[in-house]
């Protein structure tokens, strides 16, 4: 779907191609402000996202890209001030995620990456200020890396539950309370 000539687009809603499942590839107009939730969800055959070039964009909802289970790759703006909860549950492919670039974001939602794959490589922005409740739960992650987070104080609950792989977890230096 290519929605990058609508010149006057700038909200899309909740659940905008949610369960498409064929759909392959998506572009969105720059000046796109506003990514209800689930705009993606469940779109199997989806592989790729690139919103590196919406400048405008502060957020993505609540499952944006979850259920996405061939998504490999997703390119996020430097604009973005908060991810929403399940943003990419269950993306099985996806072998790398750098949000450390995003010098806005704050906050990132509950069961951000649950059932990441082994593999995947998630860099996280030094500046992040939350980091939801079972944020990598049931991942087959095997390293953890949150030693840049240096806003980082609490870390919610179950962040790493249900990962038996993993073997290394390393946490923010200014840590000072892992929730129960």
């Amino acid at each position: 779907i290519d929605l990058s000539a609508q010149t006057t687009l700038e909200s899309i809603g909740s659940s905008f191609c949610a369960d498409c499942t064929s759909l392959s590839s998506v572009a969105l107009p720059s000046q796109l402000k506003t990514l209800g939730h689930h705009a993606f969800h469940g779109c199997w055959a989806l592989t790729a996202v690139d919103l590196s070039a919406l400048a405008s964009l502060l957020s993505v909802g609540n499952g944006f890209c979850g259920g996405c289970g061939s998504l490999a790759k997703v390119r996020l703006p430097t604009s973005l001030e908060w991810i929403g909860d399940n943003a990419l549950t269950d993306c099985s492919s996806l072998t790398a995620l750098d949000l450390s670039e995003l010098r806005g974001l704050k906050r990132v939602g509950a069961n951000f990456c649950t059932g990441c794959p082994r593999d995947a490589r998630i860099l996280l922005p030094r500046r992040l200020e939350s980091l939801g409740h079972s944020a990598f739960e049931g991942s087959a992650l095997t390293d953890l890396d949150l030693s840049a987070l240096r806003e980082l104080t609490v870390i919610a609950s179950s962040f790493c539950s249900e990962c038996p792989d993993l073997t290394t977890a390393r946490l923010p230096p200014a840590l000072e309370r892992i929730a129960t």
